[in-house]
């Protein structure tokens, strides 16, 4: 006879991370096979997602990979570092990845703007949450026939790792050189590269063809020059 085993040995977990912190890591934009299978079966377009793994800071291992619809008309650029619309310069609301927004500005009160645009994925680089299993409305159908999925949704917010490190006071040198003021910098090549095109271009199509030029997204304050549609943007600021 075998030795009996405690029952408990039969009972199952939930496969799902669930009611777990995480940090966002590796953030880009892409596409889910899976998904874009059951969106083109229905008719749709494919769609553009954002993409993020959740580590777990203690082990620094992946717990679980998530990803957020963006909504029609979105284009990729710089390898997934970026996205830009034809049209706009915001995320629809209704989208998962709206939601997301919307849950950590309005909900939580995050500050998001210190960290970046919405537009580029570096952007939640290194942001820590706690997560927790959500139920959403999908495009089309899943496997089970609904139109309702679970997925992780952001419920509390740590800050970024390394933020209070990089935000101490350092000590003061113990002694101070006077030098000579420097020289403004005038604009870079590719500042210079962008006047030109913002001069022969109407205004969507310069910031459509800026926000693809190399470099663009990894300057911050240049690529918001550019998104800026106001008297102060780039391309107004940029007409002879």
């Amino acid at each position: 006879m075998p030795e009996q085993v405690d029952a408990s040995a039969w009972e199952l977990e939930q496969g799902l991370i669930d009611d777990a912190d995480g940090i966002i890591r590796n953030p880009h934009f892409g596409v889910k096979d899976e998904y874009a299978a059951a969106v083109m079966s229905s008719g749709g377009e494919t769609p553009v997602m954002f993409l993020i793994d959740l580590e777990d800071e203690d082990s620094g291992t992946i717990i679980a990979t998530q990803g957020f619809t963006i909504g029609k008309g979105w284009e990729i650029v710089e390898d997934g570092a970026a996205i830009t619309h034809p049209v706009r310069n915001n995320v629809v609301d209704v989208t998962q990845y709206g939601q997301l927004q919307a849950r950590v500005c309005g909900e939580l009160g995050v500050e998001m703007q210190k960290y970046g645009s919405p537009l580029v994925a570096e952007t939640w680089e290194g942001l820590k949450f706690h997560w927790m299993q959500e139920e959403h409305k999908v495009v089309g159908t899943t496997k089970q026939g609904k139109n309702t999925a679970t997925g992780l949704m952001p419920t509390e917010f740590y800050g970024k790792v390394g933020e209070e490190e990089e935000s101490a006071p350092k000590k003061a040198p113990a002694s101070k050189k006077t030098s000579a003021p420097k020289k403004s910098a005038g604009p870079s090549d590719l500042e210079e590269k962008l006047a030109k095109m913002a001069a022969v271009m109407d205004k969507k199509d310069f910031q459509k063809q800026a926000m693809a030029t190399e470099g663009v997204v990894k300057d911050e304050k240049l690529m918001n020059s550019i998104l800026d549609d106001g008297d102060t943007g780039f391309w107004a600021t940029h007409q002879e």
